[in-house]
């Protein structure tokens, strides 16, 4: 018991526990417990337009289209309408945050510039084609890399995204993957194809 007493202790010396003070009457009347949670925990609903104002959408020179940016910005917003109501573990919206920053919820206070999350864009090189390829997630550094090949059907990168947000081994990229000894970044999908990859690079 002695965490909890000490977590007891640090609470009292921060929250004001006499009985003069409006803190703990202004919070029984704006929620409660519940309110107090979020203040703690942080909030569970993702707040889709605050984590874009604060992406970095990568790479700079050549990179993301504003109509790119649109279109997933859209496929975020219509998980977040299909999640609506559901737990963050079962909330498509959450397990996508989760995927690439390790949380289900955004940080306490919100989405910031200083979370330095971004959005980066993965194009075929010479002998790869734009394929819709599942999207890798790099926890350490809050990355997101996205196929250029999903971005031009709004039900197929819906499906990308729930595929990728199940299956483990497509989070926490770092690196690219070997095919025979040629780097392909779309090598998730040519493995459910049956063909030998080594990874390149240590996953964080």
């Amino acid at each position: 018991m002695a965490p909890v007493d000490e977590l007891v202790k640090g609470f009292r010396s921060v929250l004001p526990n006499n009985t003069n003070s409006s803190f703990w009457p202004a919070l029984a009347r704006s929620g409660g417990f519940q309110t107090l949670q979020k203040l703690i925990e942080g909030n569970s609903e993702v707040d889709v337009g605050r984590l874009l104002n604060v992406v970095r959408w990568r790479p700079f020179s050549d990179g993301w289209t504003d109509t790119q940016k649109m279109f997933f910005a859209e496929a975020l917003n219509r998980l977040k309408r299909a999640g609506a109501g559901l737990p963050p573990m079962q909330n498509p919206i959450n397990k996508l945050l989760r995927f690439f920053t390790g949380s289900f919820k955004e940080p306490v206070g919100g989405f910031k510039m200083s979370d330095d999350i971004r959005f980066e864009l993965e194009k075929p090189t010479g002998f790869t084609t734009a394929r819709c390829a599942p999207l890798k997630g790099h926890t350490c550094f809050n990355h997101l890399y996205v196929p250029v090949g999903c971005l031009k059907d709004p039900d197929e990168l819906d499906a990308m995204i729930r595929e990728s947000i199940v299956v483990e081994g497509y989070s926490n990229y770092n690196g690219d993957y070997r095919i025979e000894g040629v780097v392909d970044p779309l090598v998730p999908e040519l493995a459910r194809e049956g063909r030998a990859l080594t990874k390149s690079k240590d996953l964080v």
